[in-house]
């Protein structure tokens, strides 16, 4: 790769770090602080000659050479800004240097809300969530910052190895603090996401200007040249691996829940290592790199005949890879749109939505269309070998050993224990180890632990290491792998132990409801589209692929809505199978799976600021029932759930208990459950082990209530309930508790709600 590739994004990301100097405790212009800042710690002239010279006032008067980055630079932080920002209705002249970063979401989806975020200490795992008053930035948590940034710069941070650990450590600091402090504009893009977008735009405009051979940098940007505006010198370029579901749930129920896990993340990294690969064919950094999650990636790059024979001999060795190791399972979609610096900042209007739009078409093109002739042929002569036996895992019949195993379901069983355990990563040149996971182009993902990454950086056979939920700033490393990887077993007999009352798995599948058009058109207010642009969309899908793939551990760490009445937060009896880009699928004793996911519809409500909802489906299970059959179950409860009118809603056990997150939450949980546990839990009844008999045949009764003779069936039996005591408080309690359940079962929707809580009362209390 060109040095000059590598001073590039490092000028382009470390542009505006004079703001932080100016909020600390100089007042001074950010581009001369800036300047001084990385002259003191060693950098080089053409980073410097960026840093100093990326506004235009500056720019002109200054002696540069007209192929200069600092033209490029300017330019790409121009598109950037023009991007990102957008003035407020209200906004008044001046720059606040406490402001805070305000959250996208209080304008996403017609949301209209005001929150910030409070100020964080570096890389916090914690869930953060925007608040109407915080702290402020203040000039010592700035030092701080600068600090960090001071003590990574050396004289490595020229070498190609560490650019993606500069964006790494950029990352854990800067991601909410904001980028523009001016009071006239909004102030919900983060200077991590402003400096990282910079970078990419940087890079895509040198490798034009390269492939068509243009050095006047000056001239093509800077003397009122506007012919580049209105250039399609871009490519957005969108990913999708399909098959990702049938790899995962289709496996043996031995040793499935390690099994699951395993191919969970090795998907995960698997995605992760194409992107990086790409970007190694492009001669790029992971600066180029918008978004990646849930399977989906997306890139923009410069827009050559290069580019594209690179694209597209990429997709051909992906897919003759993913043929070759999971036959026709799995597939890399790819297509990619052109775009303008004018589109990308929606002139004229409309113009973004139509970028990711086209991109999304083309990918669709891509999966219609996915095998050439010659594949199709020889996949269709294939030699009929013998194949009388199966994996004992997924059911192929090739490459089998002596004990029914294929080779991946063996390499994957050797390893599963490691992937969980472990959180370094290295990718080698030996694919041929029994001990790691084949990855394209001839290479193997192998553990490492702590104490070997020393001898891991210098070994020539190790190209990458790749981290699991932590940050590792070094050489050749690419970024961390947020993972959701929380478990409280390893079985899911264990799990369905540890579950009060019935002895069942719970199993939940949710996502979030209208990703894809939110991300899209989101931010278009009132039918104007001016705050739909790259820069919140790209922070959007970080901050919604953040939740689920690293902060869902901590909302399972910290269960706090308890089905047996508790208050205090306590470790979930769960297991993440899977969390990515919106979505997931979590396992676990069946209670905490209910009161999990009411924590997961209260927290992402709060996230979000109630701009973005979830559904899901839940289903019990017998621990040996087999994963495809639960999977595919809870997912026609989950396509149920999202049939509901503004979904937002929850499906439990069958077709017939779906409900709107705030019914179920306030009146199946909040009225009705709580109305049984506290009548039971205050009479006579309480140990009775006729209770849930009783409570059978009230629950059969409500189901048939069309029938006029079940009505008085119920009066009979509530009369039965009456308490042998005279103890008059009881009495009351049961008087009470009678005309309320008959009033329920003569309303059509509290009878369904209270059938529902009687289910959940039952299954706590009742015995196997």
């Amino acid at each position: 790769m060109e040095q000059k590739k590598i001073d590039l994004c490092n000028g382009a990301l470390l542009h505006d770090i004079g703001k932080l100097i100016y909020r600390h405790n100089d007042q001074r212009r950010h581009q001369e602080t800036g300047y001084e800042f990385l002259k003191e710690a060693n950098m080089n002239k053409a980073v410097l000659d960026q840093v100093r010279y990326h506004h235009a006032a500056q720019l002109k008067s200054a002696s540069l050479s007209k192929d200069n980055l600092a033209y490029i630079t300017y330019y790409a932080d121009n598109i950037s800004a023009g991007i990102d920002r957008r003035k407020q209705e209200d906004g008044a002249y001046g720059f606040d240097r406490h402001a805070k970063l305000d959250s996208i979401f209080n304008i996403l989806n017609q949301n209209d809300a005001q929150l910030c975020y409070d100020q964080i200490e570096f890389d916090d795992l914690k869930i953060q969530y925007p608040v109407s008053h915080g702290k402020g930035m203040n000039e010592a948590h700035y030092g701080k910052i600068l600090t960090r940034i001071k003590e990574h710069i050396t004289k490595d941070v020229h070498e190609k190895e560490y650019v993606n650990s500069t964006l790494q450590l950029l990352e854990a600091v800067w991601s909410y603090i904001p980028s523009s402090t001016s009071t006239q504009e909004r102030k919900d893009i983060s200077l991590y996401d402003h400096s990282k977008l910079t970078a990419c735009i940087a890079l895509a405009l040198y490798d034009y200007f390269d492939h068509n051979k243009i050095d006047d940098y000056k001239d093509a940007l800077f003397s009122y040249n506007t012919s580049m505006d209105t250039n399609e010198c871009f490519l957005l370029i969108s990913m999708d691996l399909s098959g990702i579901q049938k790899f995962i749930y289709t496996i043996a129920s031995k040793g499935a829940l390690k099994g699951l896990r395993s191919r969970s993340f090795y998907l995960d990294i698997m995605l992760e290592y194409m992107n990086d690969l790409l970007l190694n064919r492009l001669s790029l950094f992971r600066s180029n790199l918008l978004y990646s999650g849930g399977g989906h990636s997306y890139l923009l790059v410069a827009n050559t005949e290069k580019t594209k024979e690179i694209i597209q001999d990429f997709h051909k060795d992906m897919n003759d890879w993913l043929i070759e190791l999971f036959d026709i399972d799995l597939y890399l979609g790819l297509g990619f749109a052109h775009c303008s610096p004018n589109s990308l900042k929606n002139i004229p209007e409309g113009s973004y939505q139509q970028i990711f739009r086209e991109a999304s078409h083309r990918v669709s093109e891509s999966k219609v269309n996915r095998y050439p002739l010659t594949i199709l042929q020889q996949l269709n002569e294939e030699p009929m070998e013998e194949r009388s036996r199966e994996c004992i895992v997924c059911q192929r019949t090739d490459r089998l050993d002596e004990e029914n195993h294929c080779s991946l379901c063996r390499r994957i069983e050797k390893m599963s224990a490691s992937i969980l355990k472990e959180d370094f990563f290295t990718v080698s040149k030996d694919q041929q180890s029994e001990s790691g996971l084949p990855l394209p182009e001839g290479r193997a993902l192998q553990t490492e632990k702590d104490y070997r990454l020393q001898i891991a950086d210098i070994q020539k056979d190790k190209e990458q290491i790749y981290t699991k939920n932590r940050r590792y700033m070094g050489r050749s490393v690419a970024t961390p792998i947020w993972v959701g990887d929380y478990h409280s077993a390893d079985t899911f007999g264990e799990l369905a132990n540890k579950a009060h009352g019935v002895k069942r798995l719970g199993v939940l599948r949710a996502d979030v409801d209208n990703m894809g058009e939110s991300f899209i058109s989101g931010f278009v207010r009132n039918n104007e589209t001016k705050y739909q642009t790259l820069s919140r969309t790209s922070m959007l899908s970080r901050l919604v692929s953040e939740y689920f793939k690293k902060h869902i551990n901590s909302l399972l760490r910290e269960g706090a809505f308890h089905l047996d009445g508790t208050n205090t937060k306590r470790p979930r009896n769960a297991a993440v199978v899977y969390a990515g880009g919106d979505d997931l699928f979590i396992t676990g004793a069946w209670d905490d799976i209910i009161g999990f996911s009411i924590d997961l519809y209260l927290s992402f409500k709060d996230f979000t600021i109630g701009s973005m909802t979830v559904s899901g489906g839940i289903g019990l299970f017998p621990p040996k029932y087999p994963i495809a059959a639960m999977a595919e179950e809870v997912g026609r409860l989950e396509d149920r759930a999202k049939q509901m009118d503004g979904k937002n809603s929850i499906a439990l056990f069958s077709k017939d208990h779906v409900y709107t997150w705030p019914v179920f939450v306030e009146d199946v949980i909040g009225r009705h459950y709580q109305t049984l546990q506290t009548y039971f839990m205050n009479t006579d009844q309480a140990n009775n082990e006729q209770r849930t008999a009783l409570l059978y045949r009230i629950y059969a009764l409500i189901v048939k209530r069309d029938q006029p003779i079940h009505i008085a069936r119920m009066a009979y039996l509530l009369g039965r309930l009456r308490p042998v005591s005279k103890n008059n408080d009881l009495l009351e309690r049961h008087e009470n508790f009678s005309k309320e359940l008959y009033r329920i079962v003569r309303d059509d929707v509290e009878s369904k709600k209270m059938a529902t809580a009687i289910l959940l009362y039952v299954y706590m209390h009742r015995k196997d």
